[in-house]
């Protein structure tokens, strides 16, 4: 039998093996890179689970180092302190000094970049830290890093609700936020500002119009015509009137702070509506506590000093006085006539009485106060005077003046505001004689 030679079995076996070996070094480098794959994807799930558990206490214990931060720059600011040190020192305590290990500490006042942009009331802290991981660097190479902010509402106590803005229509998206008709001419003396706090901007929704072919709105000693809404519709004057200085548009928006009612539960109660009968009968003079309703057609009416809550509505037309008065109304409002009106509030400081809260608190300089949304009408064709502030925030406004010369030493706060006439009508900003807010410190970011 013929046989394969040896030399030709050895050759045939080398190379079996030869392909054998290759075959092998081949599977080996797959399974390197499976592995290696596998390693890159268990490191990303465990850094997920140990360094993302990481991050989020980190970022934790930075929100509430901001959120102390604010607080004792707002405290600060109320005690008129320096709002960055306090700031910068309480941040620091907790374990983010600023310039240290790449963390920053920034204070602005006022904030930037939030709805509350450009509003001094406002503190913002915003604090930027690194962050040391175990495992998620492997996978993102470079450095990890937490950024958290916080503001707070800062009002120290002696500042009026609404600051240097005497005349305020202050929802924040209707169209004619205000809106000034006619002829009339509104100046506002003592740096005190018109605010249009809408934001519409839209050719047939603006934020403030005027209407009627004469006028002016004249704002003196650095005061403005504010108007939250945007060019070229924020701002409509289709009634061409002279606008000194001219509007300042894009202003940041204002929210109107919160201020509680005063009790009525401890005033006299004097039963039902006052009419014009009831009024002869108490001599034209009626004396504070709980009415239903006041209703005057014809006669005088004098106020005499004190807090008056009316459950319902208030309307006269004849000559109004009162002096040291409260008038808190949940009705419609509708006062003046082509006769004198003269009001004016309590200026006592502190002028304490018990809220709707029990607790105790200054109505220095309220005159009328009203959480309701029904229509309020100030009417003027005779001399009329206000002094006090007008604390409406749900309610429209009107305040009309026809061939008289109308003050408010008032600061005026509605939802709306429509100004119509041909009077002449001044504002002053006196914040000696307007409701001052407390000490008012509050997280809002």
């Amino acid at each position: 039998m013929f046989q394969t030679p040896f030399f030709h079995r050895s050759a045939h076996n080398y190379a079996e093996f030869h392909m054998n070996k290759i075959h092998s070094s081949h599977a080996s480098g797959q399974i390197m890179i499976l592995f290696a794959i596998a390693l890159v994807a268990l490191v990303a799930f465990l850094g997920l689970a140990v360094d993302g558990g990481m991050l989020y206490t980190t970022r934790q214990n930075m929100q509430s180092a901001a959120d102390a931060a604010a607080f004792a720059a707002g405290l600060a600011k109320i005690k008129s302190q320096n709002i960055t040190a306090a700031a910068l020192t309480r941040a620091s305590s907790n374990g983010f000094e600023h310039d240290v290990n790449g963390t920053t500490v920034v204070v602005n006042n006022p904030p930037i970049g939030t709805y509350n942009n450009g509003d001094p009331d406002y503190i913002q802290v915003i604090i930027t830290a690194k962050v040391s991981t175990f495992f998620l660097h492997v996978i993102f190479p470079g450095i990890s890093q937490n950024t958290v902010q916080s503001v707070v509402y800062a009002n120290p106590y002696g500042q009026p609700i609404m600051g240097d803005d005497v005349l305020t229509g202050a929802n924040k998206t209707s169209c004619d936020s205000v809106l000034i008709n006619g002829g009339v001419n509104v100046t506002v003396n003592g740096g005190g500002n018109i605010r249009s706090n809408s934001d519409a901007s839209t050719h047939t929704c603006n934020s403030m119009q005027t209407n009627g072919s004469s006028g002016s709105i004249i704002t003196l000693n650095g005061g403005h015509t504010l108007v939250v809404g945007q060019e070229p519709y924020g701002f409509d004057n289709s009634g061409h009137l002279i606008v000194d200085p001219p509007p300042l548009m894009d202003t940041p928006q204002k929210t109107v702070p919160p201020f509680p009612a005063p009790a009525c539960n401890n005033a006299a109660n004097f039963g039902g509506t006052i009419t014009d009968y009831g009024l002869i009968k108490s001599g034209g003079t009626l004396n504070p506590g709980v009415y239903s309703g006041i209703t005057i057609n014809n006669e005088n009416l004098t106020l005499n000093p004190g807090l008056y809550c009316i459950n319902g509505d208030f309307s006269s037309k004849g000559n109004i006085t009162g002096t040291d008065i409260l008038l808190v109304i949940t009705g419609k409002f509708n006062l003046g006539g082509s006769n004198t009106l003269t009001l004016s509030a309590n200026q006592s400081n502190p002028y304490n009485l018990i809220d709707v809260n029990g607790h105790t608190t200054n109505y220095k300089g309220m005159l009328i106060y009203t959480q309701s949304s029904d229509g309020y009408t100030m009417n003027g064709s005779g001399a009329t005077n206000y002094l006090g502030t007008i604390y409406a925030p749900n309610a429209e406004c009107t305040i009309n003046g026809n061939n008289t010369v109308a003050n408010y030493d008032s600061q005026v706060i509605c939802d709306t505001i429509t100004v119509s006439g041909n009077g002449n009508l001044t504002f002053t900003n006196n914040s000696g004689h307007y409701t001052p807010l407390g000490e008012t410190l509050s997280l809002v970011h």
